[in-house]
C-alpha cells in the first residue's frame, strides 16, 4: 500500500492576556496578534497551504486560527475539544480525515506531547507562544519527520 503523507503544522496560540477572567476567555495581546501574523506569513512563504485548520475552542486559539486562516487562506476552519491543553495526543489523528495538509492550533502541554508522540526522535519538548513545527507524517503509521522548526 502506498504511503499517504500529511503535511502537518502544529501551532501554539499567540501570547494571551493575563488571567483576568476564566482561562478559556483570555484574548490575544496586540503583541500576540503580531507574532502570530509573522509566523503565519513565514508558513505562507514556505508554500504551506492547509486544506483545513482545526483549533481548540478557547478564545486565544480561535483568534490565532483566524489570523492564520486569513494569511494562509485555509478553505475551512473548525473547533475540536481534542485540541484542548489537557487532551491526549493519541486522539489527535482522529481529526485528520481526508486532509493532506492540516494546521492545528492548540496549547501547551498538548503541543509538546503531540510532537513527541508523532516524532519521538525530535529534541522538541514544547513550543513558545506563536511557535510552530511542520511535520511530514505518514497517515497510516503516524511516523513523522520534522521538516521545519518555527519556534520563535
Amino acid at each position: 500500500m502506498a504511503t499517504v503523507w500529511l503535511d502537518l503544522v502544529i501551532f501554539r496560540h499567540g501570547e494571551a492576556e493575563s488571567f483576568v477572567r476564566r482561562d478559556d476567555e483570555r484574548e490575544l495581546t496586540n503583541y500576540g496578534r503580531s507574532r502570530v501574523a509573522e509566523q503565519a506569513t513565514l508558513l505562507a512563504e514556505s508554500g504551506f497551504k492547509p486544506t483545513e485548520l482545526v483549533h481548540s475552542p478557547y478564545v486565544r486559539t480561535t483568534q490565532t486560527a483566524g489570523i492564520c486562516q486569513s494569511i494562509l487562506q485555509a478553505p475551512t476552519m473548525r473547533t475540536d475539544n481534542c485540541l484542548l491543553h489537557s487532551a491526549h495526543p493519541e486522539q489527535v489523528p482522529l481529526l485528520w480525515g481526508e486532509n493532506t495538509s492540516l494546521l492545528l492550533v492548540s496549547h501547551m502541554p498538548l503541543v509538546g506531547r503531540l510532537i513527541k508522540y508523532l516524532c519521538p526522535q525530535s529534541e522538541i519538548y514544547g513550543l513558545p507562544v506563536a511557535g510552530f513545527v511542520r511535520l511530514k507524517t505518514d497517515m497510516l503509521s503516524l511516523k513523522s519527520e520534522l521538516i521545519y522548526d518555527g519556534r520563535c
